[in-house]
């Protein structure tokens, strides 16, 4: 089953039930990492700073790997990181939602490009645990509005807005 992709200046990434595939910008297949283990739900996978890949696997952590695949640790586990459903990176900075199944909430995490821990961006936010919706984000630069710094674009699966959140 595909869960998401990944788009590196050299690779295409896919993220699968059974591991990671890479895949050359002509879509052939390059290599598998079945180590990184089974996806059993959700998932995400993105392009973090130095080249890295960070895995969310719908768990307290975010796995971290170089292009071939091997592991290089988890990004800081915190008492905020509840359930990891999605990950992003501006090339400096990491973000990640971490949903809390508990009190129906979730939040938008943000983390150094080595890992560490630097606060919660947006918190608080309502969630439908029951829901197969998961909040999904991205990083980039919007022309249409000044272009002017990041930006993170939210799409909240509970309100169905996707709204931006200034990352300057």
């Amino acid at each position: 089953r595909l869960l998401d992709i990944a788009l590196s200046d050299q690779f295409v990434y896919v993220l699968k039930s059974a591991g990671v595939a890479r895949l050359s910008h002509e879509l052939v297949l390059d290599a598998s990492f079945t180590s990184i283990g089974i996806i059993q739900e959700d998932g995400a996978i993105e392009i973090g700073p130095n080249g890295d890949l960070l895995i969310a696997q719908y768990g307290s952590t975010v796995r971290r790997y170089n292009a071939g695949g091997q592991p290089l640790g988890n990004l800081a586990s915190t008492p905020a990181l509840v359930k990891a459903v999605d990950v992003a990176s501006d090339g400096t900075e990491v973000f990640v939602v971490s949903v809390d199944g508990n009190s129906s909430q979730y939040s938008i995490l943000r983390y150094s490009a080595t890992g560490t821990f630097s606060g919660t961006l947006v918190g608080g936010l309502p969630f439908n645990p029951n829901s197969t919706s998961r909040p999904r984000i991205d990083v980039g630069r919007s022309p249409s509005r000044g272009n002017t710094g990041q930006f993170l674009v939210l799409s909240d699966p509970l309100s169905g807005i996707v709204r931006y959140v200034n990352l300057s």
